[in-house]
């Protein structure tokens, strides 16, 4: 994570042709592992409060978006005020389209 996004990427391969990136930002906690298989994110709503309370406020920010993150193994959550996605064709270390949503060159 940096400049409070995290960037989670797919690798190209036999199985799996393309490539996806998921990018929240700006990320103000997460609880995941290094890697996930078989990705599935799902909105989930406000904040809880014993989240909130982790993060050093009250309140969870008005912008806050609690996302559940799941997969082989993996029972995690992201807190992000946005979210986006994009599939294509592209090698792990080329630019993704989402670096315009980022501001990135």
């Amino acid at each position: 994570m940096s400049h409070k996004t995290l960037r989670l990427r797919s690798t190209r391969g036999e199985q799996n042709p393309t490539r996806v990136d998921v990018v929240f930002n700006p990320v103000a906690a997460m609880h995941l592992p290094a890697s996930v298989e078989n990705l599935v994110i799902e909105r989930a709503g406000a904040v809880p409060p014993e989240i909130a309370a982790n993060l050093g406020r009250k309140d969870p920010a008005p912008h806050d978006t609690l996302y559940r993150v799941t997969g082989t193994r993996c029972d995690g959550w992201v807190v992000a005020g946005n979210l986006a996605s994009h599939e294509d064709e592209g090698e792990y270390d080329e630019p993704s389209a989402l670096n315009t949503f980022l501001d990135w060159p």
